[in-house]
């Protein structure tokens, strides 16, 4: 198998048996990637249910597939799609999807964001459906990174993943219309939210800076809405929430920017607290 072609499942069985019987199946993997992974989308999930058939029949590999197969879900950034070809194998997708993107670059940042949107604007009808796919590729390669990843608080990876992805978030918010789920079944809590001063607007800035990163996602395949987030909250709390979007515009157009992080700056310190005292009490 030299040439690039489109791979066949018994294709797939071979590289799988080549995984569990080989002393370095990284090696291996990789040999097989860099020709085939461009001509063959499904490059990992094919070799993942190859690998699940060969568990049933060669059971005595058992622990060489279960190795073979954490080898992969490492590697494996498969993001379903119906984008064309030359969208998928766009070698940009290397620099801008994957690890390799600094923060501390100059400009660096900059190209991302003047290229996810130009090939956005390319793509017409399907530019919203290239920004989903670019949202749940950085967030799969973001995951991979943080396994590996020796220094997590100051790692510059880290850092860049958050800032692109945050970007490609209000992106999405910004061109993708709300669809509202319906919030009718959900039950009041028995207890509220504090409604002294600043506590309300406090609230609708942790949970949106939580929205941003990543934190909530929909039990079904659509994109999850903010103000369905929301509105979730604020039924939950007995508060409205629906106007989240008027609070949080009108607190950083009348508030200073100091104002709109103290909020952060507080938990931060109470959590250091929380810390130093539970590690004086072990």
């Amino acid at each position: 198998m030299n040439e690039p072609k489109i791979l066949s499942e018994a294709d797939y069985d071979e590289l799988a048996f080549q995984l569990a019987d080989s002393d370095y199946p990284k090696a291996v993997l990789s040999d097989f990637r860099h020709p085939y992974i461009k001509p063959n989308r499904k490059f990992y999930p094919m070799i993942l249910d190859a690998l699940e058939r060969l568990r049933k029949t060669k059971p005595s590999l058992a622990p060489a597939i279960s190795n073979a197969i954490e080898l992969v879900n490492d590697q494996n950034d498969y993001v379903e799609t119906d984008l064309p070809d030359w969208v998928i194998n766009d070698h940009h997708n290397k620099h801008y999807l994957k690890d390799h993107l600094s923060v501390h670059r100059p400009g660096e940042l900059e190209k991302f964001h003047n290229w996810i949107i130009q090939r956005a604007n390319e793509l017409g009808n399907e530019g919203l459906d290239f920004l989903e796919w670019c949202r749940a590729k950085l967030e799969i390669n973001y995951a991979l990174h943080k396994k590996k990843c020796q220094e997590p608080l100051t790692c510059d990876v880290n850092k860049s993943y958050e800032r692109r992805l945050l970007f490609v978030r209000n992106l999405l918010d910004r061109l993708e219309p709300d669809e509202e789920e319906s919030i009718e079944d959900i039950p009041s809590a028995n207890f509220q939210l504090n409604e002294d001063k600043g506590h309300k607007i406090d609230f609708i800035r942790v949970i949106n800076a939580m929205y941003a990163m990543g934190f909530f996602q929909p039990r079904t395949g659509r994109r999850l809405a903010k103000i369905t987030v929301m509105k979730t909250f604020g039924q939950l709390l007995g508060t409205d929430l629906s106007n989240y979007d008027k609070d949080l515009s009108q607190s950083f157009q009348n508030g200073s920017l100091e104002s709109n992080v103290q909020i952060f700056k507080d938990l931060e310190e109470l959590t250091k607290d929380i810390y130093l005292e539970k590690q004086n009490n072990f």
